[in-house]
């Protein structure tokens, strides 16, 4: 794997730490400043569940462990990018009851998530930008049919598109904007 780029994690116990993010990788990281104000908008997470469903270079569920979440789970299709999660993760020496990866479809992680029981405080989505608002009624329902969520989880989703405000079972509580990114938070209602 080529590495062109890092980023760095912001807080928490892998602070300043780099991170790699692979050379012609079809993923867009976020930016710093905008995990920055994703995780302030939800703290504290000591002892929570982070689902990072596109994770990318995993950068955002990194960051989650760094900031204490006692399990984060990364699904990426792209396997590029679940190898760079991979090797993120023990570069940073993350322990490894600590994180579950997933080399699959959204669709398909969600899946064998509920086949095995497991369950989230918060879900992070970014996915393309080609997915439209139809696609983010499908992935809410989905999680909400295979029952992976905790009572008051949170789903947040990373956009370049303003939303509904409701959404499926869910209402949008929170939400800000910088440049052309999105950050929208749901709850169920």
């Amino acid at each position: 794997m080529h590495i062109d780029k890092t980023c760095r994690i912001i807080a928490g116990k892998y602070r300043h730490r780099q991170i790699q993010i692979p050379d012609k990788i079809e993923t867009r990281p976020s930016k710093d400043r905008v995990r920055e104000a994703l995780f302030s908008m939800i703290e504290p997470l000591a002892n929570k569940t982070f689902l990072d469903l596109f994770a990318g270079s995993g950068a955002v569920g990194i960051e989650a462990l760094s900031r204490g979440a006692s399990l984060a789970v990364f699904a990426d299709n792209f396997h590029p990018a679940c190898e760079c999660v991979r090797a993120n993760l023990k570069l940073l020496n993350v322990d490894q009851q600590n994180f579950m990866l997933l080399s699959a479809d959204a669709s398909i992680a969600l899946e064998q998530l509920s086949a095995i029981k497991t369950h989230f405080d918060y879900v992070f989505l970014d996915p393309p930008y080609k997915y439209d608002e139809q696609d983010f009624i499908y992935l809410f329902e989905l999680m909400e049919n295979y029952q992976i969520l905790n009572k008051h989880a949170v789903i947040i989703v990373e956009t370049n598109q303003l939303l509904s405000a409701k959404i499926s079972h869910f209402q949008r509580f929170k939400e800000k904007k910088y440049s052309q990114t999105y950050l929208l938070l749901y709850r169920r209602e």
